[in-house]
């Protein structure tokens, strides 16, 4: 059978049977507007445009595609091997197969495409577009060329993308948006909390390599996150964490670029420091929330009170974000110069180092100014600040 110039399929289907050898010429758009099912030998040197369903036993390469139906479409089949995908319809495509290999690219402009099951594979070529309107639910995997790989995913409606640069030619990279286990969701002492709404797998194969990250996250709650750790700060930026199993807690990796964001639910945002990859050890990535400083410097509250609800004010402490800390050193007095607090320790955790309000015999302190000295030893050397408080009842 040859194809040349522009054919609409009636339907309810349109079926090709083993036998038959169908080609497109160049230029030429075959228009399927009922459900498909291919089982011949395709050669596509144009352009397939599904409307509906389409199901295919194809052992052939069927070349360029296009999903462009009204209503939820799906492709079901084993492994299915195309040219290129483009994507520009309402609502779903599912793909309902083992495999679908796309040798050259994948153009998203309108649609979500959910990979369910199925294994979505960019062999070569770039992923174009992706937006809140258009992008994958599920996984993707794709082969490194040498450029920055592009993962638009999304989740419940929201768009969560994720951007890898720097990976090694031919390198193989699958990245799932999921929802993460609660259980996993601790956050180390430089971070208020992780978020609960999004999580992203990374899966590598290839020579052990180091990335940088850049997320284009919405629909989160930084806010309202699990396992709340209250830090104490004049102001908080969202940053990329990374878990850390032998520790069951997420870290942040620093913030390079936070742009077009509140901070809160939606940014624009690219790790400081890199992420190491190595096959076979998967990477879990997620969105928190860290008290913030500029610079390498901590800060110290001015007042606090020991009776407050609020945890964040019912103890008095410092904190430094920006490296880590290998030892404090903190002495206060009262307004007559009794000490009344002292802590020396290495290798602190430095939300539980500070002074409840209560005098070394057990008695809570009066209300009134005290004075302080707090060195902090650190990776980027030492830290010194002294100055008074006020302690309210």
């Amino acid at each position: 059978m040859l194809f040349s110039g522009a054919l609409a399929a009636q339907p309810p289907n349109w079926y090709m049977t083993e036998d038959v050898l169908l080609h497109i010429n160049p230029q030429s758009q075959l228009f399927i507007n009922g459900s498909a099912k291919i089982q011949g030998t395709i050669n596509n040197q144009g352009l397939i445009n599904l409307a509906s369903h389409l199901e295919s036993n194809s052992k052939s390469n069927l070349g360029n595609l296009k999903v462009s139906g009204r209503d939820d479409q799906q492709i079901v089949g084993d492994t299915v091997e195309i040219n290129t995908l483009e994507i520009e319809k309402d609502n779903n495509f599912d793909l309902e197969l083992t495999s679908l290999l796309i040798q050259e690219g994948l153009i998203l402009n309108s649609g979500v495409v959910r990979t369910l099951e199925s294994d979505l594979n960019i062999l070569s070529g770039i992923i174009e577009g992706g937006s809140a309107d258009s992008f994958i639910e599920g996984s993707i995997k794709q082969t490194s060329h040498g450029d920055r790989l592009h993962y638009p995913l999304g989740l419940d409606g929201f768009f969560n993308s994720l951007q890898l640069s720097q990976l090694p030619q031919n390198a193989i990279t699958e990245v799932t948006l999921q929802l993460p286990e609660i259980d996993r969701l601790n956050p180390n002492d430089s971070l208020t909390g992780v978020a609960d709404e999004v999580e992203w797998v990374i899966k590598y194969q290839g020579l052990d390599t180091v990335t940088h990250a850049l997320i284009d996250f919405n629909g989160l709650d930084l806010l309202g996150t699990p396992n709340f750790n209250a830090i104490r700060a004049f102001r908080y930026s969202p940053v990329i964490a990374i878990y850390v199993d032998s520790l069951n807690l997420y870290r942040p990796l620093g913030v390079n670029e936070l742009s077009d964001t509140d901070s809160l639910t939606f940014g624009l945002i690219s790790t400081l420091e890199p992420i190491r990859l190595k096959e076979g050890e998967p990477t879990f990535l997620s969105m928190a929330r860290m008290p913030v400083s500029t610079g390498l410097f901590f800060y110290v509250p001015n007042v606090f009170s020991p009776n407050s609800l609020d945890l964040n004010n019912s103890m008095f402490r410092p904190y430094l974000e920006g490296t880590e800390i290998e030892g404090v050193n903190m002495i206060i007095w009262d307004s007559f110069n009794n000490q009344v607090h002292q802590v020396v320790e290495q290798n602190p955790d430095l939300n539980l180092v500070g002074w409840d309000g209560y005098t070394p015999e057990g008695n809570p302190a009066s209300q009134g100014v005290y004075f302080y000295s707090i060195k902090l030893s650190t990776a980027a050397g030492l830290f010194e600040k002294s100055g008074s408080f006020l302690l309210i009842l």
